[in-house]
């Protein structure tokens, strides 16, 4: 699994920050790294924030086997989960370049799941159950 905070840990480019740039970078980086992986023989989740489009037409085009999930909260249940206060720290002028509040994203146009996850986090795993039965209906998994 590929977590785009961890990415960014792991390579410890200090240069590379949130604003729209940066992120088209790390973007790149991480379907990268999930490409070189995936070649390998080793399925790989990637859990980021994906803002753009040329990043999911990128995946789309390179990518064996992608599966593309959209999770998606309306942004009253992502300020009430946010634990690292980023929503708190952009609305009083403390942090910049969050997607949905001074960053606008681009919503994937068609994934090949959507989820809307308004609810509470108790329900992860009949997401991620969820997840892996539609990804195996379309012949992506194999055990």
């Amino acid at each position: 699994m590929l977590d785009g905070d961890q990415v960014r840990e792991a390579v410890g480019d200090f240069n590379c920050g949130h604003d729209h740039d940066s992120r088209i970078i790390n973007a790149y980086r991480i379907s990268r790294l999930a490409n070189m992986i995936s070649r390998q023989g080793i399925l790989v989740i990637v859990a980021t924030m994906s803002l753009y489009h040329e990043i999911h037409h990128w995946n789309r085009k390179n990518l064996l086997g992608y599966f593309e999930v959209f999770i998606k909260a309306d942004m009253e249940t992502l300020k009430r989960r946010d634990p690292k206060k980023l929503y708190q720290h952009v609305a009083s002028g403390e942090a910049e370049n969050l997607p949905g509040m001074d960053l606008s994203p681009q919503f994937p146009i068609s994934p090949d799941l959507e989820i809307v996850n308004n609810k509470d986090l108790e329900d992860v795993s009949t997401i991620a159950d969820k997840i892996l039965n539609e990804a195996g209906t379309n012949s992506l998994i194999k055990n």
